[in-house]
């Protein structure tokens, strides 16, 4: 059985590394070369890995689980890559521009190419695990940590992946709670909540990003509908010498940093990457999938942004619906606000959803266990009702997890991905890109500085307001 075993995973490796340009030197040696020359050698190695890895699947072994993976085509994975990455960013994308100036279109566009970069480098990790005999449903960050640094790295990351997705599914709830209380002020607020949890239980019985489709479908087109709030309202003020005047920048020095965290956090959920990279049908394709999928993203938050600007300028506020909503000078306008408030909460809700199976993979790549469809719905309703308690109880501290998964979202979206690529390939790249990945390392750490100290600034001074 053990022949049979790396018999076909050292076929699998050597097919894999003749067909994958971006890392040769895999072909230069049998992927399994260093677990050992004989049988004795093989067996203990495979009994160690057994031993120290803890994910779902062995890292070494096929997996045997059962489960719906690798049926997701390349538009459902984009569709779910938007759907999850594109969240309340969105309606912050003007007040970005508020905060910086026209130059933050700029900046738009370099936090997207930096964060596909950083996503790829992930992917090409992730690879290289298949390569050397990992099974692909084994991707997960804690699996990536413990391949490329060892158990203690493995753990640590755990904890921050974990940290990031629950405090992200926390923040989305709350925000759902809020799009629906200005909906139906009348309601009383905790009926809304248990009417809101009870309507996410359902969704949650589906298994797999492959058969989720139809709730990113929902959640992409609400928010393409709500891009198109600015620029409606934009092309509906009549003629430009009737508009009234506002105040617009090139830049603002003083308030750049702000801008960047805005925007930065906007593409930064990283975090759901290994999920979704597990669903997908053609994993070799899941490069391409990334930088479709952030040029989407950058798409939706550049109109959003510009038109934003053009029509409030200097008057734009953290979220664009109140933007829309105090300065309606009409009927019509206050009944478009109210139709994209509900848009609001509609793809919320469809955020929510996707980010409870992501949260949902990392509590379960930590424990080693035979996945049924049972024990995944039962670990989701589980964090559904957690997720509902403990929004709850910090209903009213939304800034604080706002710093806190701002902060965390950077760590996984920028530094680690470095780190992690460096650590598998550093023996193989040149003397520039190894200054490339310091370069990048340290740009990283600035904006990691430059982006709290924004965050914490702002939310003192929201408190020191109220």
């Amino acid at each position: 059985r053990i022949d049979a075993i790396f018999g076909s995973q050292q076929m699998t490796g050597s097919q894999s590394a003749e067909n994958n340009v971006s890392i040769p030197f895999l072909a230069e040696k049998p992927a399994l070369q260093d677990y050992g020359s004989t049988r004795g050698t093989e067996l203990k190695e495979v009994a160690s890995l057994q031993s120290v890895g803890s994910c779902r699947s062995s890292p070494v072994l096929p997996s045997t689980k059962d489960e719906v993976a690798g049926q997701t085509g390349t538009v459902a994975t984009i569709l779910n890559m938007i759907n999850i990455y594109v969240g309340l960013g969105l309606l912050a994308q003007a007040y970005a521009l508020q905060r910086g100036g026209w130059l933050s279109l700029l900046l738009m566009a370099g936090c997207c190419i930096l964060c596909a970069y950083t996503g790829r480098l992930i992917v090409k990790c992730f690879h290289l695990m298949k390569d050397r005999g990992h099974a692909e449903d084994a991707a997960s960050w804690a699996a990536l940590a413990e391949f490329s640094a060892g158990p203690k790295a493995k753990w640590a990351v755990y904890h921050i992946a974990m940290a990031e997705a629950f405090g992200a599914g926390c923040m989305a709830v709350l925000m759902l709670w809020e799009s629906l209380w200005s909906i139906f002020p009348t309601v009383e607020q905790r009926w809304l909540e248990v009417a809101s949890c009870l309507a996410l239980v359902p969704p949650l019985l589906i298994q797999g990003f492959g058969q989720l489709a139809c709730i990113s479908v929902l959640g992409a087109g609400a928010k393409v509908a709500v891009t198109c709030l600015p620029a409606f309202i934009y092309f509906s003020l009549g003629p430009a010498k009737d508009r009234p005047k506002v105040e617009r920048a090139w830049v603002k020095p003083a308030t750049l940093p702000m801008a960047l965290g805005i925007i930065m956090l906007s593409y930064s959920a990283h975090v759901a990457l290994p999920s979704i990279y597990r669903s997908v049908k053609r994993p070799e394709q899941f490069g391409q999938v990334i930088n479709y999928a952030f040029g989407g993203m950058f798409v939706q938050y550049a109109v959003m942004g510009t038109f934003g600007y053009l029509v409030w300028g200097e008057r734009c506020g953290p979220l664009i619906t109140t933007d829309a909503y105090v300065h309606a000078d009409g009927h019509w306008e206050l009944l478009v606000t109210q139709g994209v408030t509900c848009l609001v909460a509609v793809s919320i809700y469809a955020t929510v959803i996707p980010i409870i199976a992501v949260l949902s993979d990392a509590v379960l790549s930590g424990v080693s266990y035979q996945q049924s469809h049972a024990m995944d719905t039962l670990v989701k309703l589980g964090l559904l009702v957690l997720l509902c308690i403990c929004a709850h109880i910090c209903r009213h501290s939304l800034g604080y997890i706002e710093v806190f998964i701002g902060i965390l979202s950077l760590l996984v979206s920028l530094l680690m991905p470095v780190v992690f690529h460096y650590n598998l390939f550093k023996s193989r790249m040149a003397t520039t890109e190894k200054w490339r990945t310091a370069m990048l390392l340290i740009a990283g750490c600035v904006c990691v500085v430059l982006v709290a100290n924004s965050s914490i600034q702002d939310m003192l001074a929201k408190t020191r307001h109220r």
